[in-house]
């Protein structure tokens, strides 16, 4: 058998730990629990995105076409306020919902929840 062959279950092994690990850590690249505090902000970020939804359903020139776009629609990402600034750089980002739908059963399952930001 030659030293290649003897290497590759080592090697796999290895990568099998580091991805194991990576995956348990804390952060970024782990999982967290989620906090009370992140529970009622995502609850209060779903209440001004099913306001600001039903704000567009019911605006006259908008509602119609927005009806006739969701028979079609696979998902829908709602940011309910954008928020810019400029002074010398400028940015801009806000917090959002997510609605996908179920291709089998053409239910909406969600929402998710999303932060975007640009610099």
């Amino acid at each position: 058998m030659s030293t290649r062959h003897r290497r590759r279950p080592v090697i796999v092994v290895v990568v099998a730990i580091l991805a194991g690990w990576i995956a348990m850590a804390p952060g970024p690249i782990g999982v967290t629990p989620a906090h009370a505090d992140d529970i009622l902000a995502a609850e209060q970020l779903v209440e001004k995105s099913r306001f600001a939804f039903e704000a567009f359903l019911g605006d006259a020139q908008m509602g119609g076409s927005l009806r006739a776009i969701l028979t079609r629609a696979k998902a829908v990402l709602i940011y309910p306020g954008i928020l810019r600034l400029a002074f010398m750089f400028g940015g801009s980002g806000g917090s959002g919902v997510l609605l996908a739908r179920d291709e089998k059963t053409g239910t909406w399952g969600g929402p998710a929840c999303y932060t975007i930001g640009q610099f």
